[in-house]
């Protein structure tokens, strides 16, 4: 059985889900809500002094406090399931786990059983790429998922007629999860790497999804860039509003061009055009 460790967050209630959202980047396997803060389980052989000072990186950008204690194995399975609800996005998408109902008055509705990995459409930042994904024309375009976690927004593009879509993530139980729930969603052939940008083929996208965080957006725009086909599309998100003029920067550096952006909570997606 595995070995985990708790790390237990305290912070303001309202800073809780920004924090868990910067956590979601590291090997967490599950996070739990309290009323003032909340706690997040890792593998303890993953609860390394790089994962630490990442932890303390992120203490620079939203204030709170941590601390670590060994705990024994727990059913993760049963954590999620437990406070998984369905989702519904306008009419456009609804997301829901294998074990709901199924949702009706909806354009698309995907199942998504998220297990280990992050992208279930509840945080403000996946909404409002799923969202923003409703005025995108997918069909016959090459798409591609940088981050993928779940493979929500992957399956989404699939199912709007996108028909060649490529997912990475560094997280080996992101992509094995993105695979089970591609086949669960019957969105056969979606190609999904572990990894980063260095995994993928030259060749470029006519769309880029990539719902991440900001010092991995910092890092690697200029490359997002160079995979997008002139005049594709990039939607990011991840990104507290705070930190928007800096990645506007960045975009506009690499080559990119502002065209709208998105806000929700303290949240924000941003659309480029190259």
């Amino acid at each position: 059985m595995t070995d985990y460790t708790c790390v237990a967050i305290q912070c303001d209630p309202s800073s809780t889900e920004m924090i868990f959202a910067l956590l979601s980047s590291l090997p967490f396997d599950s996070f739990e809500e309290e009323e003032e803060g909340g706690k997040g389980y890792i593998p303890t052989a993953q609860w390394t002094e790089e994962v630490r000072e990442t932890v303390a990186d992120y203490q620079e950008i939203i204030p709170f406090t941590w601390e670590a204690t060994a705990v024994k194995n727990e059913n993760w399975n049963a954590i999620w399931e437990s406070g998984f609800q369905p989702i519904r996005i306008g009419t456009f998408c609804g997301i829901r786990a294998s074990f709901h109902e199924p949702l009706t008055g909806l354009a698309h509705e995907l199942i998504i059983d998220p297990k280990m990995a992050f992208g279930t459409g509840h945080h403000e930042t996946t909404e409002m790429m799923v969202a923003a994904m409703e005025s995108i024309d997918f069909f016959n375009k090459r798409v591609f998922d940088f981050g993928c976690g779940t493979g929500v927004l992957a399956i989404l593009a699939k199912k709007l007629g996108a028909t060649d879509v490529w997912a990475i993530d560094y997280d080996p139980a992101s992509t094995e999860n993105t695979l089970e729930n591609v086949i669960l969603n019957h969105a056969e052939p979606v190609t999904v790497l572990e990894g980063s940008l260095e995994v993928m083929p030259s060749e470029p996208f006519e769309v880029i999804l990539a719902n991440i965080n900001r010092n991995v957006l910092m890092e690697t725009l200029p490359q997002l860039s160079q995979l997008l086909l002139p005049d594709g599309i990039l939607l990011i998100s991840g990104i507290l509003i705070r930190d928007k003029q800096m990645l506007l920067d960045k975009a506009q550096e690499s080559g990119l061009h502002y065209e709208s952006e998105r806000t929700k909570g303290d949240w924000c997606m941003l659309r480029f055009r190259r």
